[in-house]
């Protein structure tokens, strides 16, 4: 309900920001000349695109121990994804996902990483680190997922909350 009442404000103060820059636009070529609005208007833009570009990056974590001159991307046998929601509240879910591949010898976690999917204005979800460990069950393992979620205005980080999720999931 928080995030709802806050993409309500986030999408005001956007509209606001819009109307306010339509006006100034027309001050600054009315005192300064239209080159002197064109950069403004071009700053403007460029404001916008570099804090979109930020927030498409999707972050996966290797699950595979590294050794040196082994090379990790050698498949052998089905690949395959697992998908678990760990989060779900009124207008957005937070999902995890593994990248599994099994053969002969048995099941190698490769990769995870995590989703957000629905209504996300004014507010980003960062994902910090995840663990998966396999239980004593068979095919059990357990996920610990930390992150961060920043509350956002134009741009600007007003709050930061720092999020944990612990779960089985079954691979």
């Amino acid at each position: 309900m928080l995030e709802i009442i806050w993409g309500i404000l986030f999408l005001g103060v956007f509209v606001y920001f819009i109307i306010i820059s339509f006006q100034s636009t027309k001050i600054i070529r009315k005192e300064f000349g239209v080159f002197a609005a064109l950069i403004f208007v071009l700053g403007l833009l460029l404001f916008f695109r570099n804090s979109k570009i930020e927030e498409t990056e999707l972050k996966t974590f290797s699950l595979q121990n590294e050794t040196k001159g082994v090379k990790q991307n050698q498949l052998n046998g089905d690949s395959y994804f697992r998908e678990k929601k760990i989060e779900d509240n009124l207008i957005n879910e937070i999902t995890i996902t593994i990248l599994i591949n099994e053969n002969n010898s048995g099941k190698k976690l490769l990769k995870a990483w995590t989703n957000r999917n629905g209504l996300s204005i004014g507010t980003i979800w960062r994902t910090e680190s995840i663990t998966v460990n396999k239980l004593d069950k068979i095919n059990l393992y357990e996920y610990d997922v930390h992150g961060v979620l920043e509350w956002k205005i134009l741009g600007l980080n007003l709050f930061y909350e720092s999020k944990e999720f612990k779960g089985n999931i079954v691979l």
